[in-house]
């Protein structure tokens, strides 16, 4: 982090308010201006506007992977997308506030920059073929230039993002506690290989009817039915697209809900509908393997200050985000129909 910060100032600049409004481009203010009725906005953040085009454009990924899963239940399909869209679109304005935030503080985005990272993707990803990544734009439909419009707006959230966190430090004492509170998690100590389905309760349905779908398909499950197909069509979280399967992982480093559920289960059986934050998940344990001894903190104490530093910069991040969303005009607007 203390090397990312560093480089700050060889990729943007900072002046007064009066010449951010002479320097950055007010897209807000012209969108807000002259609205395209082809492409009209879905919200809008102290002026500036998120249009149909940008939420297309960010869950389309998203948006092809859910359109498969729900094949077989076409019925279930638009409240899905529906669901997708909102929790995108809150993404986007989250990108915005930042966006703003670095125009109100006068930023510049130093264009040199920007080539600089498309010569390093060109290299990394396409051996030095520039041929090659203009064909893999042209098959995503963009451009030169909307790819590096993109690109310089990624940039600048992720240096936005460093700026509102500052400094993050971990003390020695902060370190040790963590260890002494956590000493599994250093060991090669208990770990597990299972399988899940997650349910948001974020849907447009009573939580309780959403347990009750969930608990449904966990009797399915139980009797039989293939867990990769189900986790497939109605799991939610990372692994869906792998039928729900996942790597053996340190029992220390799962949530607590996990946790309790994994030392109440035998190996190859379903546990109990877990009931964790916004999600029921259901969980079978496929494998178990014995703890091995604890290291010394000394051996771990450099991956612990990591951990923690990371755990301290989301946390301040999130602060911030809150700060900036409370003080800024945001507005939701009905979407159109897809």
């Amino acid at each position: 982090m203390k090397l990312l910060r560093a480089c700050l100032p060889l990729v943007f600049t900072f002046h007064s308010a009066a010449l951010a409004a002479e320097a950055a481009p007010d897209n807000g203010a012209k969108a807000v201006a002259s609205p395209q009725e082809a492409d009209p906005p879905v919200a809008t953040v102290d002026g500036a506007v998120i249009r149909t085009s940008d939420l297309r454009f960010a869950s389309q990924a998203e948006e092809d992977v859910i359109r498969k899963r729900y094949a077989d239940s076409p019925a279930r399909l638009p409240q899905a997308l529906a669901e997708l869209r909102d929790r995108v679109l809150d993404r986007l304005i989250d990108q915005q506030l930042l966006l703003n935030e670095f125009k109100h503080l006068g930023g510049v985005l130093k264009p040199e920059v920007v080539e600089e990272e498309l010569e390093r993707i060109v290299e990394e990803t396409f051996k030095g073929d520039h041929a090659a990544f203009l064909a893999e734009l042209k098959t995503r439909g963009q451009t030169i230039e909307s790819f590096r419009k993109l690109q310089g707006r990624m940039m600048t959230i992720a240096v936005m993002r460093m700026r509102l966190a500052g400094e993050v430090a971990v003390t020695p004492q902060e370190a040790r506690e963590y260890y002494d509170k956590r000493k599994d998690r250093w060991s090669g100590d208990a770990s597990v290989k299972f399988h899940t389905v997650s349910i948001p309760k974020a849907s447009r349905k009573p939580v309780a009817e959403v347990r009750r779908e969930a608990e449904e398909l966990l009797a399915k499950l139980i009797k039989g039915e293939d867990f990769g197909a189900v986790a497939r069509k109605w799991s939610s979280d990372s692994r869906a697209e792998y039928g729900g399967t996942w790597d053996w992982m340190a029992v220390a480093d799962l949530t607590d809900p996990l946790r309790e559920a994994v030392d109440k289960t035998a190996t190859g059986k379903f546990s109990e509908l877990i009931d964790q934050a916004d999600t029921f998940i259901i969980l079978r344990l496929d494998d178990y393997r014995t703890p091995t001894p604890t290291p010394p903190f000394e051996k771990v104490q450099e991956d612990i200050v990591k951990l923690l530093e990371k755990q301290k910069y989301e946390e301040k991040i999130e602060a911030a985000m809150e700060k900036l969303s409370s003080a800024a005009k945001i507005q939701k607007l009905a979407q159109p129909e897809k």
